[in-house]
């Protein structure tokens, strides 16, 4: 279940020094954001710098395309404005034919969703899957053409308390899930695997959360997890981790710094013209009413200064002429 992966899983960053900034877009269609992610002194060889993610404004809303260090690119699609019962998604490395994949989802029928997937282009590879929410619980089949029998799912909640069963490949394996919410501060989770036949084997895994910020998690390998999460400011976020195998003494940290940027809004002069030589000069946002911010150069509105001054001198000269 969603509720307990999110403690269990979520911001445990225990590996690399990485900086993550997320650019959002000044251009029509919401969601258009540009990220950007670079792992300081990694040891693998690398072919980019940084793992790049767009996500595509107007009119390719729904569009992400991205590249990681290891060279491998991505692109989603996803259409829902043709048809307004019938979501398209189509997904692929740009390198490989037959791991492009093209799902349809169909949201018609009230607390229903039905989706199909089609990889390779084949109708040999074939994916269903049918989902049916309730008040309290949901249910759920998917079905492959590659393998006999299907994977079942099951989700109820009860109060605080989220439960989740879910079988998959073909019956061999199961997880069951739990989390429950003590107060809006505390959140206790833990998972159980059965899966004798796998390599794996049968996995147990446990973990508190206390407002979202700090973690700990305890694993069936004797593996010691630690996570906290800071705000430096607004938009600037720090996630750091260590994680500790009590049987064998091995331990590793991660540190990430995240950075959230939103794009610049309209200006427009409130007093004297701009300054050439960079002198302060009074701007405000369009539809604000505070008193005016003064910067000590155009550059510090976020824009180049040549593009601040031009803007500018735009707005006084209409000014001027209303006068």
């Amino acid at each position: 279940a969603r509720p307990a992966n999110q403690v269990l899983y979520d911001d445990f960053h225990f590996r690399g020094h990485i900086l993550k900034v997320v650019q959002k877009m000044p251009w029509a269609g919401a969601g258009s954001a540009l990220t950007t992610q670079v792992d300081f002194f990694s040891s693998r060889a690398c072919a980019t710098l940084a793992k790049v993610a767009w996500k595509l404004p107007a009119p390719f809303a729904g569009t992400a395309v991205s590249i990681d260090s290891s060279g491998v690119r991505r692109i989603d699609m996803l259409a829902t404005k043709r048809l307004p019962d019938l979501q398209l998604q189509l997904r692929s490395d740009l390198a490989d034919p037959r791991k492009t994949a093209l799902t349809c989802s169909y949201i018609g029928i009230r607390e229903v969703l039905l989706r199909l997937e089609a990889r390779g282009g084949s109708t040999k590879d074939l994916v269903g899957e049918v989902t049916h929410s309730m008040p309290s619980a949901t249910v759920g089949a998917k079905f492959s053409s590659r393998t006999g029998a299907p994977d079942f799912g099951l989700r109820c909640q009860y109060g605080p308390l989220i439960c989740a069963l879910l079988t998959r490949d073909g019956l061999k394996a199961s997880t069951a899930s739990v989390c429950c919410s003590l107060n809006p501060d505390v959140k206790l989770a833990g998972a159980y695997t059965h899966a004798p036949r796998q390599k794996a084997g049968n996995t147990y895994v446990v973990a508190a959360s206390y407002k979202g910020l700090y973690k700990l998690r305890l694993s069936q390998d004797s593996a010691i997890s630690c996570s906290m999460k800071y705000s430096l400011s607004r938009g600037m976020r720090v996630v750091a981790g260590l994680r500790l195998n009590a049987r064998t003494g091995d331990w590793s940290y991660g540190v990430q710094l995240k950075r959230r940027l939103s794009h610049v809004p309209a200006l427009s002069v409130l007093s004297q013209p701009p300054s050439l030589t960079g002198g302060a000069v009074g701007v405000r946002h369009r539809f604000a009413r505070t008193t005016p911010v003064i910067l000590t150069s155009p550059s510090d509105c976020g824009l180049p200064a040549e593009a601040a001054l031009r803007a500018c001198a735009r707005v006084a000269r209409s000014d001027s002429r209303r006068k």
